[in-house]
């Protein structure tokens, strides 16, 4: 849970916005609509990975 929560906030942060179910502890996005949407979202998780120890 915790992890699905850190990784909501930080995508929200940059404006990417998931959906989160706390009580499963999970997460749900929607598919980006265009090549720069796609991008943003693995430029997003790239940088949420090398911020994770």
């Amino acid at each position: 849970l915790e992890q699905a929560a850190q990784l909501h906030a930080f995508m929200a942060r940059r404006g990417i916005l998931l959906r989160l179910f706390a009580h499963l502890g999970s997460l749900r996005l929607g598919l980006p609509a265009t090549d720069a949407d796609w991008q943003r979202l693995v430029q997003a998780l790239d940088d949420y990975r090398k911020e994770q120890p």
